[in-house]
């Protein structure tokens, strides 16, 4: 039984640093919202670019993704 009590114990803290953390983050991102959101929209934008770039080298691979989906 007390093994029981540790382990809900580690977990309620492993919990609450959790949502600490977002807590903090949500703060700061309403403190410097446009810069944070800024940082985060260019790495998608760079992300969503590599992917596009990598579809365009492989031929085909964009039409053919879409024709295995709609089988």
């Amino acid at each position: 039984m007390q093994h029981d009590t540790i382990i809900g114990a580690i977990h309620q803290r492993a919990l609450k640093r959790f949502f600490m953390g977002w807590i903090r983050f949500c703060q700061g991102c309403l403190r410097d919202g446009y810069v944070r959101w800024r940082r985060h929209s260019l790495a998608l934008d760079r992300f969503w670019t590599a992917l596009t770039l990598a579809f365009m080298a492989v031929d085909g691979a964009p039409q053919k993704i879409v024709n295995n989906f709609l089988k």
